[in-house]
């Protein structure tokens, strides 16, 4: 039998989504020798209630799930009450959501512990105390109900991520599924180097969940463990999957020339990156990461006008992205954008401007990829969730009404500063530049491919000119997109 299990719940599953489930990992690395730890990712199963009732039945003392605002909780919450059903298991939520969330969390009866931040300590902690019967009380970023009322401790101090053992992959049921081959054949896998972000942008939980803070692992350390995983699990790839990797310049270079110095049999790509240091990035620097065979980034633009980069702090311009977008022309490093549209107080102009500035980047550096933009969504913890509440957004008042914070559900969801037609316009938009992008970093899935080659010169268009009339197109482009709650 399993002492603990950890639950990665099914939820909207994007093609080609093959991340590993690190935040159930790392909660994991201090108890590994000492208790018998299952992890049952439910994205990979296809009969996932059946999983979850076959390990139940082995008596866990308690469920780990994690948990992210949107369809994640209506699954979070149906395998709590399968927990509180069939077993005498305690209920632990950790994760975003909870975190950001913990008082509002444990409303409800079927959550009956929070673990706050960072786990792996905290889990540590908790688990002595649940197998072992003690209180409760002290654990650092614990909360939890005693007699029916809420208790919370104080929130735990950040970890050393130097001092962390590495992550316990061997807990996995099956780590192929997880591991993906390119168009080139080449096996790829998930990795992070550094947690949080300095920066302050105002729609990101990254700032309030990290207190805007960064810290990382030495280069040493990210190239002993990207040498473990390369011997490990024979893989050519691997993908860092880091909310800004690129904060410590000098680091960044000597990650890329330990990747040369090793002779490391390795391609790699970053998912966080801030244009604000990009184009710090010395020729030579950009040069050393091209030699290592760096072969995509991904910034966050956010936003084409100028007002609202301000607005959202997100302390570039547009010429600093402009500028940072041409370092990498003539190299083998591909730049992916991401943007978002509908935040309060954007109008017309703006969103056009954030299109023109898609557009200027792909016209400057014709090896991009222009990325897609997102419709803006008020995540809990944020200070634009704070404005968007002052603008008329009706905040939801129990963790079944976040379930249904989500682009799926936009139309509905209460956003006063745009109408249903603008909602619509930016759902349409959202799934009309992910799929202009045949070759999204993110989704590897043939089918995915040969619908995005063919339908992408009508859908430029249609982006170029915010024209979706008659978007029949888009409806099966969203279909192919992902597979709906699984």
């Amino acid at each position: 039998m399993a002492d603990i299990l950890l639950i990665n719940p099914p939820g909207i599953k994007f093609v080609g989504d093959y991340t590993l489930p690190l935040g159930l990992l790392q909660s994991a690395v201090y108890i590994t020798d000492k208790y018998d730890i299952k992890v049952l990712d439910l994205r990979v199963k296809s009969d996932w209630k059946s999983a979850l009732l076959e390990e139940l039945s082995k008596g866990p003392h308690f469920v780990g799930i994690s948990t992210m605002t949107g369809p994640n909780l209506i699954r979070a919450l149906e395998i709590s009450k399968i927990v509180k059903d069939s077993s005498k298991a305690l209920v632990v939520w950790g994760g975003i959501h909870a975190s950001l969330l913990p008082g509002d969390t444990l409303k409800n009866p079927l959550v009956d512990i929070v673990v706050q931040g960072e786990g792996e300590v905290t889990f540590m902690e908790l688990a002595d105390a649940i197998i072992n019967k003690k209180p409760l009380k002290g654990i650092l970023g614990v909360w939890y109900k005693e007699n029916g009322e809420i208790k919370s401790n104080p929130e735990r101090p950040p970890v050393d991520l130097n001092k962390l053992p590495r992550v316990p992959y061997d807990i996995l049921e099956d780590i192929e599924k997880y591991i993906w081959t390119g168009k080139d054949g080449v096996r790829g896998i998930t990795y992070m180097s550094s947690r949080g972000c300095p920066q302050l942008c105002t729609f990101c939980y990254i700032a309030s969940f990290y207190k805007s803070r960064w810290k990382q692992l030495n280069a040493q350390r990210v190239l002993d463990d990207l040498e473990y995983l390369i011997n490990k699990f024979k893989v050519g790839y691997v993908y860092i999957n880091d909310d800004n990797f690129f904060v410590n310049l000098l680091r960044v270079k000597d990650i890329a020339q330990g990747i040369l110095d090793r002779k490391l049999d390795l391609k790699w790509g970053v998912l966080g990156a801030h244009a604000a240091t990009t184009v710090r990035m010395t020729d030579d620097l950009v040069k050393l990461l091209d030699k290592s065979r760096l072969d995509s980034i991904l910034t966050g633009a956010e936003s084409g006008s100028p007002r609202i980069l301000q607005l959202v702090k997100k302390n570039i311009t547009t010429q600093t992205l402009i500028d940072a977008n041409k370092k990498f022309i003539g190299t083998g490093i591909v730049p992916t954008y991401s943007f978002i549209s509908g935040y309060p107080t954007e109008t017309n102009e703006d969103l056009k401007m954030t299109v023109s500035l898609m557009f200027r980047l792909w016209k400057d550096n014709k090896n991009i990829v222009p990325g897609n933009i997102k419709p803006f969504i008020p995540y809990p913890g944020t200070p634009l969730y704070d404005m968007a509440v002052q603008y008329g957004f009706e905040a939801p008042k129990s963790i079944e009404e976040w379930a249904g914070v989500t682009w799926d559900n936009y139309i509905k969801i209460k956003i006063p500063w745009l109408t249903d037609s603008e909602k619509k316009l930016r759902v349409n938009l959202y799934y009309a530049t992910v799929f202009m992008n045949p070759d999204y970093n993110f989704v590897q899935n043939k089918l995915f491919n040969i619908a995005s080659t063919l339908m992408s010169p009508l859908i430029k268009y249609r982006v170029r000119n915010l024209n979706f009339h008659f978007p029949i197109e888009l409806a099966s482009a969203r279909a192919v997109h992902h597979n709906l709650l699984v």
